[in-house]
């Protein structure tokens, strides 16, 4: 378990107390894909090494109370330990089950371990937590993972070390063990991957950029399905933005208003593909907002690139930031865009001329025009 060394200690000490006769709780929360199943599975290995009795459940194949009610003759000659995941999914009557369960057996050898994805609306499940840490459970966030965890798990996967081109890359998981190892996987699957001598880089034609893999995409899908048809106009129109945007942005891009765009958000929210920050949104993993994009056909990526350089043109001030869209959206014959990247040329060319030289001949490429009297001349 690649950098959840400090949490396994935790489950350790959980079980050397229940040996002791000491019956406690602990309750783990995550994103999805942070090592929170994997950390009970590993809790259950090792109490079943202990001659623990193991009582592993999902919070959605339980019913109410009944199917714990059989615990206490479980306890009365073993220690047992229950886990239960996804407890965010749980029903109310499930939810006040395992509210009373800690309490009433609280003498015994029995621990338990609760795991809850979190989420943005809180809930039933959020105040169970609440409730229990109160008691005196204890309690571990799984966050993202640091530095030397995401190298070892790259390492891992692809069964060498990675160069300094994807570890930067390891950057757009933003920490998350489940993104990082469905990116890599898929890296290597679709042989993106070239591995020499122990080490491991990107294959040449993938050197300007990473593709989007198979995985990623099902991971992307998995998250937009449970979404309404508006919610998922919001995210993939927000995907086209960048990594991080606006919500005024998005409405007006959407021609509704940021009001009308809380429910959809909310959804977004709670799919864990968007996050809040101070300057606005962004989406959790650029990953997952690649793969979003790319599920949109071309044309339609083109339309929403053009539209939203005009937008950002139409404001007035650098024309640099509208010049990524235009060139993935500009026509031929299009005026207006092509003015703009002349503008943004004409910006970067004194501090980065090589950017410029690089832009300005793409930009040529796609209007077919002659150079314009900034091109540098021979």
């Amino acid at each position: 378990m690649r950098g959840r060394g400090a949490e396994f200690e935790t489950v350790l000490g959980l079980l050397d107390g229940t040996q002791q006769g000491q019956g406690r709780a602990l309750l783990v929360e995550g994103e999805p894909g942070t090592g929170k199943s994997l950390l009970l599975a590993r809790a259950g290995e090792e109490a079943g090494r202990r001659r623990f009795r193991v009582v592993a459940a999902e919070a959605d194949e339980l019913s109410p109370a009944p199917s714990l009610d059989g615990l206490d003759e479980l306890v009365s000659a073993d220690s047992v330990l229950v886990t239960v995941d996804n407890v965010q999914w749980a029903d109310l009557a499930t939810t006040q089950a395992l509210r009373s369960m800690p309490r009433l057996l609280a003498s015994y050898p029995l621990s338990w371990i609760l795991a809850l994805g979190t989420s943005s609306d809180g809930g039933p499940a959020e105040l169970l937590f609440g409730l229990l840490e109160n008691d005196g459970a204890a309690r571990i966030s799984l966050g993202p993972l640091d530095h030397e965890a995401q190298v070892a798990l790259i390492g891992d996967v692809l069964g060498a070390v990675p160069d300094q081109t994807l570890i930067e890359l390891a950057a757009d998981a933003a920490g998350n063990p489940l993104v990082l190892a469905e990116a890599f996987g898929g890296l290597r699957d679709e042989h993106a991957i070239v591995v020499r001598d122990g080490h491991a880089s990107l294959a040449p034609a993938q050197m300007s950029s990473a593709p989007v893999t198979g995985r990623i995409e099902t991971l992307a899908r998995d998250r937009l399905k449970g979404l309404s048809a508006h919610a998922r106009r919001f995210v993939a129109t927000a995907s086209i933005l960048g990594g991080s945007f606006r919500l005024e942005d998005v409405g007006e891009m959407l021609s509704e208003s940021p009001g009308a765009l809380l429910v959809a958000l909310d959804e977004a929210l709670s799919a864990y593909l968007l996050v809040v920050r101070a300057d606005g949104l962004a989406f959790r993993h650029e990953f997952v907002r690649q793969a979003v994009a790319q599920m949109l056909a071309e044309p339609v990526q083109q339309a929403l690139h053009w539209q939203y350089g005009r937008m950002l043109l139409a404001r007035g001030g650098s024309a640099v930031p509208a010049a990524h869209h235009l060139l993935r959206g500009a026509r031929p014959g299009d005026a207006e865009a092509l003015a703009g990247l002349d503008r943004a040329v004409a910006e970067i060319a004194p501090f980065a001329p090589q950017v410029a030289v690089g832009l300005a001949t793409v930009a040529l490429m796609t209007s077919g025009r002659p150079r314009p009297a900034w091109w540098p001349k021979a």
